[in-house]
Parts: C-alpha cells; structure tokens; sequence
C-alpha cells in the first residue's frame, strides 16, 4: 500500500465543499423554468445532384454510390427526359442510402438526398452524357456543453418541441436598416441610433442640411461613425440616385434602432432592410441556458466533463439563477455579455466584459453573485429573470 506525504494529501482535499456545478440551479424554487430544445445545428443532410446533359439510344448510364453500382438502361429512341426519369427511378429502388430522390425534368436534374444527416456519401460516374457535383456536404448537430447560452429559430421538423443552438454570429445575418429622407436645405434632420439588447445609445448625428443630398447623408455618416464605438453599428451612403443613409450591424446578432426626427417637410422614414428577426436578432433568438443533465452519459470512459451530443434533448434554463462558468468575480446586478464567436470553445461562455465578438444580454440576464474567491472553481451564478428590454 503507497502512503501519500501529508503534504501531498493536504494538496488533493479541498478546503470547502464545491459551491456548486456549471448548469446548475443556484437555489430550487417553484419559479425556476426551464423548457426541451434539440440542438440541431449545424446538422444537414449530404446532398448530390446529377445533371443529364445528354442521351445516347441504348446505352447504360451508370452511377457508383459508395461501394454501389445503379444502372440504367436506355431504349433505342432515348431523350434526355427518359435518362432522368429512368435513372431517378432506378437510383430510388437501389440501396443506395438515400432518403430521397427527386427528379426535376426542366432542369434535366437529378438531386440526392442522403437518408441521414451527417452521413456522407460519395456518387461517381464516368458518362459524358452527364456530370456529378456534390452541392451540400452532411453536417451533425454539435455538442453544447452545460452552463451556455442558447438560440432557437423555431420548432423541429415534427414541431413538437423548438430547436437550439449556440449564439454562432456564423448562425446570424446582419441587421440592416436604410434611411430616407427629402432633402431640404438649411432644416434640421435627427438620427439616433439604439442598442436593443441593452437599451444602449450607439451613435447621434444631429445635422443641419447643405448643399444637396449626397453631401449631407455623407456627412450624417460621418458623424455617426465617429461617435459609434467600434462593434456596433457602421453608417454608410448608398450612393446612386437615391443618397440614402444605410445601417448595418458590425456583429451578426446585435439588433439595434434607428430614430429620425425631422420637419413635415423632410419625410423621414426607416426601412427594416433585413431583419430584425430571429435570423438577425440575438434577443429574438435567445432560448435560454443549458441545464446540467445527470442522465446525460460522458462522450468516452475518461472524459471529465459532459456535453449534450447532436440532436440530443436539451434542458434549458429559461428563468430562475444558475450557476455557470465565470472566473471573473462578477458583483450583483453587473452586464453580463455572451461570446459569440463560433471558432472559440468558449462560445455560448458568460463574461462581465464586453468585447469584439460579444454581445450583451441585459435584454435576458443580470450577474447574481461570483462564487467564494476560496473556493477556485470559476464558476458564479447568472440571473433569467431579469426585466427584458423592450
């Protein structure tokens, strides 16, 4: 039997029990809440598609999945049509592992639709009468550790519980809002530009007319980007004949305002260009926080942690506090922001700072407490029941 030095045991217990763990409720309570999502994303099926650029009259068109020969016959008075028509069926009665396959006679096409998301197939043929190209390459959903925040755009296929995935700015597109305006010179025109996530003013122009239209929306620009600060919003001219201000949001998932005050005379108006939705929008998209899941089994036999895998039932905490991963000693009340950038594995992280691919979730969430300095767990607690912004 080994016998450990006393200092070395002192080093392997800890000094207090561990205040809590990542996905964690902070306290239960009836008003905690939580819902089931699936996390989907990026997941897609392998897609191939078969173009028919020709016939030949009795002729054996031939095409190789994976390991698979599937052939078709043509008759002595052939057409492009037949060849589409006859290899489409002969691929959908193959075993070929496909979940459709569907045929598009206008287009003398042929697409493939692999039977499982993820699963990837290889079609080859070596006929000059048509060609193959692989147009969407399969995907799995990816894991989502406990204690990360989560988006959904909606419901499942069946539509019986929503989806979810991490807040990936790769997963959003920017907001763009247009402004338009009469010109009128020497009157006074008022662009104010808000933050929606935390109610925040992200840039204000107020600016007297001169010249003519293209030379005050370039100077509303101008002014406007010099007061924005970086990440936010950028402010351009469309130039041609319409001079019209543009707005677009410099990190997919930020949503913002625009507020234009003018004379009567003036017409100020705001077009939503795209969005703000779900596809734009980080608070119109925002689920919640995953929730640990003791049933949910580790990926392998040494694995120190646990992440929900691809298309796995998710719990997620929607309001009440919980205990995620932060070691920066947040304080009661502080911003929190949320790491958005899909190449890190922080992604989905909560953070008392901003940064340059964070966005804030005072819309959602508000700092409750950091766990005891002593304990060196990284981890403090977040609250879901803070007062949305709307």
């Amino acid at each position: 039997m080994t016998v450990l030095p006393r200092a070395q045991l002192a080093n392997e217990v800890r000094p207090q029990i561990k205040q809590g763990l990542v996905g964690d409720w902070f306290f239960n309570s009836t008003l905690n809440e939580y819902i089931t999502a699936l996390n989907v994303k990026p997941q897609a099926y392998d897609v191939w598609t078969i173009t028919v650029t020709g016939f030949t009259n009795s002729h054996d068109y031939t095409v190789t999945c994976n390991t698979v020969d599937v052939t078709y016959t043509s008759d002595s008075a052939s057409s492009i049509d037949e060849v589409v028509t006859g290899l489409g069926a002969a691929l959908a009665g193959s075993a070929a592992p496909l979940s459709t396959v569907a045929t598009d006679l206008g287009a003398n096409t042929i697409t493939l639709t692999s039977i499982w998301p993820g699963m990837a197939n290889v079609f080859t043929e070596s006929d000059g009468d048509m060609n193959i190209a692989h147009t969407t390459s399969g995907a799995m959903g990816e894991d989502i550790a406990f204690g990360r925040v989560v988006c959904s755009d909606g419901y499942a296929t069946d539509g019986a519980v929503k989806k979810c995935y991490l807040p990936k700015t790769s997963y959003f597109t920017a907001q763009v809002a247009t402004v338009d305006y009469t010109y009128q010179a020497a009157t006074v025109i008022t662009v104010e530009v808000y933050n929606k996530l935390d109610g925040t003013l992200i840039a204000s122009a107020e600016h007297i007319m001169a010249t003519d239209k293209d030379t005050t929306t370039t100077a509303i620009a101008g002014i406007l980007n010099g007061v924005a600060a970086a990440n936010t919003v950028a402010f351009t001219n469309d130039g041609a004949a319409t001079f019209r201000l543009v707005c677009t949001a410099e990190v997919a998932g930020l949503e913002f305002e625009v507020v234009v005050h003018g004379a009567a005379s003036v017409v100020p108006s705001v077009t939503a260009t795209t969005g703000p939705s779900v596809a734009t929008s980080l608070r119109l998209a925002f689920l919640g926080i995953t929730k640990r899941d003791d049933t949910v089994p580790p990926a392998t036999l040494t694995a120190t942690s646990t992440s929900y895998p691809g298309n796995y039932a998710c719990t997620v905490a929607t309001k009440g506090s919980m205990w995620v991963t932060n070691a920066q000693s947040p304080t009661f009340g502080a911003k929190v922001y949320v790491e958005c950038d899909g190449t890190s594995a922080n992604c989905g992280l909560l953070y008392t700072t901003s940064s340059a691919t964070r966005l804030p979730l005072s819309f959602a969430a508000k700092w409750e407490r950091a766990a005891l300095s002593s304990s060196g767990d990284s981890i403090a607690v977040v609250n879901l029941n803070a007062t949305p912004i709307r």
